[in-house]
């Protein structure tokens, strides 16, 4: 008894050191995250090859999902990123209707319930999208477009503003990708489907006050880094501390391209990419923003 009871003390001690842990400056933290600096949202761009599908997961749970890769890849990162017992998706973002960004979506509904599915005025033409509109249709919650100044609060403290498409604009196909900047305390992430320089030159003119600011902390990418994408002066509007690019290994595209590699360090304090790194996390707290790969 006398040698049990001081190893359950100590047990109990290190358990309580890491849940009411402190920081070097003496800060009270629990379970690892600083009562002065909550935990606002965790963003990962998820590996899906040559795709693109991204999960924002706020402290409350709530979960945002950015297109859904091309196959049922997405379901294997899901189950890394939500957990076991969340089988609800609140809000799935379609950018654009090219497989690469939709081809998941069957695989999504059939596994998780979508409470809320949103897209731009292209539905696409193929019989894949015809399928994606049909379950959207059928089995989520509400099925929506969205347009210049509309958003989706998450949470008190984190805000997703759409910046593209604008009401009435000419353009089509990779241009006419959703944009979206989510505002999370301080911190910024911009995400910008497969826009090309077309788009990017008329968001550039559209800066007209802070909440259309395209200044973020975080860029996904445009197009998997096309060299027909990520315009200097777009790169010097945004000035990411962290560019994130989703491109499958090898693949036949040659995305990302060396050129626009080359450009986003030159804005870039770092510059990640799934091809090379897998899944990427970024997690934001009410001081800043950090993203590795996971």
């Amino acid at each position: 008894m006398s040698v049990v009871l001081p190893r359950l003390l100590g047990v109990l001690f290190l358990s309580c050191a890491w849940w009411y842990g402190f920081t070097t400056d003496g800060q009270l933290r629990l379970g690892g995250t600083s009562v002065e600096d909550p935990l606002l949202l965790t963003v990962y761009v998820l590996s899906v090859g040559q795709g693109d599908a991204i999960h924002l997961r706020t402290p409350g749970g709530v979960d945002v999902l950015i297109d859904t890769g091309r196959d049922a890849r997405v379901l294997e990162e899901l189950g890394r990123t939500l957990p076991l017992s969340d089988r609800v998706v609140e809000h799935l973002v379609l950018t654009h209707p090219d497989a690469d960004h939709i081809g998941g979506v069957p695989f999504v509904f059939e596994h998780y319930e979508v409470d809320a599915v949103y897209s731009t005025s292209d539905r696409g033409s193929s019989g894949l999208a015809d399928l994606v509109w049909m379950l959207a249709h059928e089995q989520a919650g509400s099925s929506s477009l969205l347009m210049r100044g509309d958003s989706i609060q998450l949470s008190k403290d984190v805000e997703v503003v759409v910046l593209w498409p604008q009401m009435g604009d000419a353009h089509s196909g990779n241009d006419d990708s959703i944009v979206l900047r989510a505002v999370a305390g301080r911190s910024h992430l911009l995400f910008t489907g497969d826009i090309e320089r077309p788009t990017e030159d008329a968001l550039l003119g559209l800066q007209d006050e802070a909440r259309y600011s395209l200044q973020s902390d975080v860029l996904k990418v445009a197009h998997h880094g096309s060299v027909s994408s990520s315009s200097s002066s777009f790169l010097q509007a945004v000035l990411p501390t962290y560019s994130v690019i989703s491109a499958g290994l090898e693949n036949a595209y040659g995305h990302p391209h060396d050129r626009t590699v080359s450009e986003l360090h030159r804005y870039s304090s770092s510059v990640l990419r799934t091809d090379l790194d897998g899944s990427i996390r970024c997690v934001v707290h009410e001081s800043g923003v950090m993203c590795e790969p996971v």
